[in-house]
């Protein structure tokens, strides 16, 4: 794993005390998911988007299932033919840490001009609001002496909170130099000022209405979905009845390539989620073979998934062909990076699974999750690990991998992972742990 060495202002009432430490870099958080094969080039999309030479801000708000990702991806490629350095970087629940945050957006600004982490690169993190401002200077001046274009990508913004993050954000934001743009995804708007951005004409805002397909681009989505075309009328209504949404248009292309024997429009009915969901279990899970299923049930309780991992949980020895067939035949799976090590199921796909799974396997999911716990351990993901043994109810494996992780991560600044997990575990189980008190009253001391 990459490290990058920090040199941390830990917040110490009344001064600040500088911590040298590594940070361990999560590289696989980088790779930028490869393009779609077949995907409607979003063109309308792409003129409003470099509509502007004075927008330093794009953010794509949309909910599950509008193409989001589709749509940076697509940007991103529009940006490499213009010769601008490249960075991607794709959020989890882990990035609501003001430290690794920070940490991870110095890192993709080097890997966008192709600078190696070393044990030697030193960057500044804070560990109050003071010094995360200071540190959001230094993340400007980088970007003023920049003698190329710099497109940075940020996808699942989603999944941050964190004051300290929102304000950060915020003032970068609001000055980010003619060099940078910005590209962010999220399901949710969140308070970043973009308002007052958008009112100086240097944010745009692309919302699920913009995401919707019009009927060229589900004519065109279509075009490949059979050997015979489609009516025009066929075509038409299933426009009407999707109202363009990306996710059921991509359920009737699969339902059309599978040749379903039933009149496509009249099972298509995706006024909410539940219909969604139905049309999942009628024509896509009951369409695959039974141990396909299986792998898909056991698997939806993972938020990422790699080959190991999946026969780790399913007992079996083939994860890495039968993810290969999965995306192959578009069953709402993308790699997380070219060289296809993890995998993320989309999000309607993993929710509608883990009902699947709850409803038919009953007992299941704790035993998975705690799988799952034990493969994360052993192979040095101790907030993936934490996740799971939380999920599983196994709160005391929690306890102590939270306590054996602690100092490192007090060491590293990163109080904040301290505080979301000790508001998860409860009361009981954290009593019984002296040392992990001690950590955490540490911890909160300066962070309350």
């Amino acid at each position: 794993m990459p490290l990058l060495r920090i040199s941390a202002l830990v917040y110490s009432d009344p001064v600040f005390r500088r911590l040298d430490i590594v940070y361990p870099i999560l590289s696989y958080k980088f790779a930028a998911p490869p393009e779609i094969d077949g995907a409607v080039m979003r063109s309308r999309l792409l003129e409003t988007v470099f509509a502007s030479p004075l927008v330093r801000t794009v953010f794509v708000q949309a909910p599950a299932g509008y193409g989001k990702t589709t749509l940076l991806q697509q940007i991103m490629s529009h940006q490499q033919r213009l010769g601008a350095a490249l960075g991607w970087l794709t959020l989890d629940a882990g990035d609501n840490d003001p430290a690794r945050f920070l940490a991870h957006i110095h890192a993709v600004i080097d890997r966008a001009f192709d600078k190696p982490l070393t044990a030697n690169d030193e960057t500044t993190v804070g560990g109050a609001p003071a010094e995360t401002f200071s540190t959001v200077e230094e993340i400007l001046v980088r970007l003023g002496e920049l003698e190329r274009p710099l497109a940075l990508f940020i996808d699942e913004f989603q999944v941050v909170s964190n004051d300290v993050i929102m304000a950060l954000m915020s003032r970068l934001l609001e000055r980010l130099p003619a060099a940078a743009t910005f590209y962010i995804g999220s399901r949710n708007l969140p308070e970043l000022g973009l308002g007052r951005l958008q009112l100086r004409n240097s944010a745009l805002i692309l919302k699920a209405d913009d995401l919707r397909f019009n009927r060229d681009e589900t004519v065109s989505f279509f075009a490949g979905a059979s050997d015979v075309p489609l009516r025009e009328e066929l075509i038409d209504d299933l426009f009407k009845r999707t109202e363009g949404w990306p996710a059921a248009l991509q359920l009737a292309r699969l339902a059309i390539r599978g040749g379903a024997d039933k009149p496509i429009v009249d099972m298509l009915d995706f006024s909410s989620e539940p219909q969604f969901e139905e049309y999942l279990a009628n024509n896509v899970l009951a369409l695959q073979a039974p141990e396909i299923q299986d792998f898909l049930l056991k698997t939806s309780v993972l938020e990422r998934v790699a080959p190991d991992l999946c026969d780790h949980l399913t007992g079996e020895k083939n994860a890495e062909h039968v993810l290969h067939q999965l995306e192959i035949n578009g069953l709402f799976i993308r790699p997380l990076g070219p060289d296809r090590a993890w995998f993320r199921f989309h999000s309607l796909f993993s929710n509608y699974l883990r009902k699947q799974l709850r409803r038919r396997q009953p007992g299941a999911t704790r035993k998975l999750h705690e799988l799952a716990m034990a493969w994360f351990a052993a192979h040095d993901y101790p907030d993936d690990a934490i996740h799971h043994a939380v999920e599983a109810e196994n709160y005391a494996v929690a306890a102590d991998i939270l306590e054996s992780w602690s100092a490192q991560l007090i060491r590293e600044g990163r109080l904040t992972t301290i505080e979301r997990w000790l508001d998860v575990l409860p009361v009981e189980v954290v009593r019984n742990q002296p040392l992990l008190q001690m950590k955490v009253l540490w911890a909160l001391l300066f962070l309350r």
